[in-house]
């Protein structure tokens, strides 16, 4: 009988041990915040730059460099990573502007320099900084549907 209280006694801490060790080593997996899917090792480049680049490669294009956003709300992160994107813009053609709404930059770049570009790390993608045009949509006149929308044709 007193044999057997201490084997109780030096198996079940023991266990417990063992337990609580298991645990804390799976915990990390259990806990761990989502990961960023694992960004490519070449950027994308914008089909229609790839048409120009190959048509004109000696010509400086207008290009917009983006970088992969930082995870989590870090106070001025898309200002940084805008400078970042005309540093690189700096090495690999002209630098113009920085976009911080969109975590990049502007400038102009030949072909050999937005193929640099696309290999830097941290590029999220290189496209035409092109002029935005809008499109008229003729099916839903624009007049009609801000009132529908905050309700004013039930006041």
């Amino acid at each position: 009988m007193a044999g057997s209280a201490f084997l109780i006694q030096g198996v079940v801490p023991r266990l417990a041990l063992a337990l609580l060790m298991a645990f804390a080593a799976s915990a990390p997996r259990l806990v761990s915040a989502p990961r960023a899917a694992a960004a490519p090792l070449v950027a994308p480049i914008d089909p229609v730059l790839v048409q120009q680049m190959t048509a004109n490669p000696g010509r400086k294009l207008p290009v917009i460099v983006q970088m992969n956003p930082i995870l989590g709300h870090a106070l001025g992160a898309n200002a940084r990573l805008a400078d970042q994107a005309l540093s690189l813009l700096r090495l690999n053609g002209v630098a113009e502007v920085t976009l911080p709404l969109v975590s990049g930059a502007a400038g102009l770049a030949d072909a050999v320099g937005i193929a640099a570009l696309s290999l830097a790390p941290g590029v999220a993608s290189i496209s035409e900084n092109a002029q935005v045009r809008a499109r008229a949509d003729t099916t839903t006149p624009l007049g009609t549907a801000y009132p529908l929308a905050v309700e004013a044709d039930r006041v």
